[in-house]
């Protein structure tokens, strides 16, 4: 075995992402969240979707109905 690979066979990796983490110069984790990114959506299922969209015909129908 080479004397390099007896003392730290994970040297030459170790000095590749030590490098690539000096060059991002990325901003901290609370500084990039804290910002807000627009509006908000709203998702809604489908089965919510049927749910109100029959509620509202039985209300227009007791609605026609008491009318």
């Amino acid at each position: 075995m080479k004397e390099h690979n007896k003392n730290d066979q994970a040297a030459s990796l170790r000095n590749k992402v030590a490098s690539k983490t000096k060059q991002q110069h990325l901003p901290p984790r609370s500084e990039k969240h804290s910002t807000v990114k627009g509006k908000m959506r709203w998702k809604v299922s489908p089965a919510l979707l049927r749910i109100i969209f029959i509620f509202v015909v039985v209300l227009l129908l007791i609605g026609w109905i008491i009318w």
